[in-house]
């Protein structure tokens, strides 16, 4: 417990619980005996240095400074005076990041990606609305000359989200639970060439679809065992690039494997690595969560990346998705990592677009 000498959202002199987010000016038992004042950000049980105001992760270690963790009160190594805070400004703004998806694959036209026209167009018209970042699905790692997501990345000031390995379902038919060995060790080096891809822009990929499915010779524990093996040999590889890996659990549709959060978690606590993270789909939990809010409180930190998306797989707003609960629970459960637009084009890509980050702004910023 902090006492509070100054702050935007409490009384001063009034202790306070670690829970919302504002800016507190505070005095911190540093050791035993040692009182040092500190000007923090608040939020969730994590102690943020005030200067770190807005996109706290991007004032930390470049470029994959978003995974690490945010720093505690005992880094707050010099006093700040309380005149750098504009009291008057809640900072709740830019803890979450906006990104959106754009899709390179043509096997995969009509699938939920805002963009389609290319990398260039995707970059500039997102820094023009103002998102974050973006997230990339791309036939494999050689389907972009070699400097290009750099430069773009260079020239927008925007990120890069995460990248998809849905192409090795796709388009070259891999599964990390195929019953073949070897169609199984090629789905495992598509995803190692997809983290390779990535990680120097410190991009997480995402295994989605390459999960594949139980059935015929191959059991429901049996494929969940390829799956955790697969997963304990590239989540350390991702952990080279100080990211994590992300895996997504599917609705029953899309797969039979895992379907909710709660089991993606069981699922997680079974792997010795500690370096594989959920990806919260909302348009899938709309299908299998019986309260998506809940949900993502169960999830807690083990969630590492959101499909921002409404009930209909629509730009939020566009479907009926009641929002505010779930971004209370993501206030709740500290998350701090990008919400990403995986939705389909409609009514057009544009009008997508806009929908999203309008929706972003109202709930987050």
């Amino acid at each position: 417990m902090s006492r509070v000498l100054g702050s935007s959202a409490l009384p001063e002199g009034t202790a306070f619980k670690k829970t919302d987010v504002h800016w507190a000016k505070t005095e911190e038992e540093d050791t035993p005996g040692r009182i040092r004042t500190c000007d923090l950000l608040v939020r969730n049980e994590l102690l943020y240095p005030a200067e770190l105001r807005g996109r706290v992760s991007e004032s930390l270690t470049d470029p994959m400074s978003q995974w690490n963790s945010p720093r505690t009160a005992n880094s707050c190594i010099t006093p700040r005076p309380a005149s750098i805070l504009d009291p008057r400004q809640p900072y709740i703004e830019n803890m979450l990041r906006s990104a959106i998806t754009v899709s390179l694959v043509e096997e995969a036209r009509g699938g939920p990606f805002v963009y389609w026209d290319g990398l260039e167009n995707a970059f500039n018209d997102a820094k023009k609305l103002g998102y974050d970042a973006i997230e990339v699905f791309a036939p494999g790692p050689d389907a972009i000359p070699d400097g290009e997501l750099q430069r773009l990345v260079e020239s927008t000031g925007l990120k890069v989200a995460a990248v998809g390995t849905g192409a090795g379902m796709v388009k070259h038919g891999l599964s990390l639970t195929d019953p073949d060995s070897a169609k199984r060790t090629a789905a495992q080096d598509f995803v190692r060439s997809m983290i390779d891809f990535g990680g120097p822009l410190g991009a997480p990929a995402i295994i989605g679809s390459m999960q594949g499915r139980f059935g015929g010779e191959v059991s429901h524990e049996q494929a969940l065992d390829l799956l955790a093996e697969s997963l304990e040999a590239l989540g350390p590889h991702a952990a080279n690039y100080n990211v994590p890996l992300i895996y997504e659990p599917l609705n029953r549709y899309e797969t039979n494997l895992i379907k909710t959060i709660a089991e993606g978690v069981a699922f997680l606590n079974r792997l010795s690595t500690d370096n594989v993270k959920l990806l919260a789909d909302l348009f899938h939990m709309n299908i299998e969560e019986a309260n998506v809010a809940e949900a993502l409180r169960q999830g807690g930190d083990a969630i590492g990346h959101i499909h921002f998306v409404d009930s209909n797989r629509q730009a939020a707003g566009l479907g009926h998705t009641d929002f505010e609960p779930i971004a209370s629970a993501l206030r709740d459960i500290g998350y701090n990592g990008y919400l990403c637009a995986e939705a389909f084009p409609l009514p057009d890509s544009q009008t997508a677009a806009e929908k999203t980050i309008e929706a972003f702004n109202r709930l987050f910023r």
